[in-house]
């Protein structure tokens, strides 16, 4: 039995300059980033908010609703 359409479960996709970007692949990249790069564990991600700005070839997002990061698309 299907699943009737809600916004939830919605598949984005971000393409711009021949680069195409899932939702799901930017949370990976936004979490290896807090994990790698900034250090942090990935258990204390409860909730995370990502925002892409094309013009800039960057994906800013944020953890917890107050801790911030960026990475280059």
């Amino acid at each position: 039995m299907r699943k009737s359409f809600t916004p939830e479960n919605a598949n984005v996709h971000v393409q711009y300059g021949g680069k195409s970007y899932t939702g799901k692949d930017l949370a990976k990249i936004a979490r290896n980033v807090w994990v790698y790069d900034m250090g942090r564990k990935q258990t204390e991600i409860k909730n995370m908010e990502i925002y892409v700005k094309p013009e800039e070839n960057t994906a800013y997002f944020v953890v917890n609703r107050n801790e911030t990061g960026k990475f280059f698309i």
